[in-house]
């Protein structure tokens, strides 16, 4: 356990820094991708959703008239 308290040099703490900095980029440019890809995926089926309780409206009133 000697090297417990290893200490690095300005030269790695910058490179480590970068190699965070670079892997949060990439997980922020994902993160907003897939961010994009939900909200048009809940757009449709909110869409589709409306459609349904228009159609509903519009075609139970009418089978009750052909039914009664």
């Amino acid at each position: 356990m000697a090297d417990a308290h290893k200490t690095y040099t300005d030269r790695e703490i910058d490179s480590f820094h970068t190699e965070i900095r670079n892997a949060l980029e990439r997980i922020e440019n994902q993160t907003t991708k897939t961010n994009g890809r939900v909200t048009r995926l809940e757009f449709w089926k909110y869409t589709l959703i409306g459609m349904g309780a228009v159609i509903q409206m519009i075609l139970i009133p009418i089978a009750f008239k052909v039914l009664l």
